[in-house]
């Protein structure tokens, strides 16, 4: 007798597993849809993060640049300038 009653309520949950699965498609948020006004405030919060975001990485950007300018200096740019032409004479082989 048991046995038979939990074979039913296995398959009286796998019956039902289909139904249930189809019977919240939206998650379960609100039903009434939004107001124009509420969507219009939620725009302009969204418009307002995006902004400081984007603020935020041209001025970590701008902050990367600044500091390569730097480095950059005359003196640094002539080293290079030399380093590069004697890379490229030994790369040539043609050290001598």
């Amino acid at each position: 007798m048991r046995i038979l009653r939990v074979c039913l309520i296995w398959l009286v949950m796998i019956l039902a597993m289909p139904l249930l699965a189809q019977d919240g498609g939206d998650g379960g948020g609100d039903k009434k849809p939004k107001s124009p006004d509420s969507r219009r405030e939620m725009r302009k919060k969204d418009k307002k993060k995006w902004k400081e975001q984007r603020k935020l990485e041209k001025s970590q950007k701008k902050a990367v640049k600044e500091h390569h300018k730097r480095l950059q200096t005359k003196k640094t740019r002539r080293r290079m300038k030399r380093s590069k032409k004697k890379a490229l004479r030994n790369n040539k082989q043609k050290r001598h």
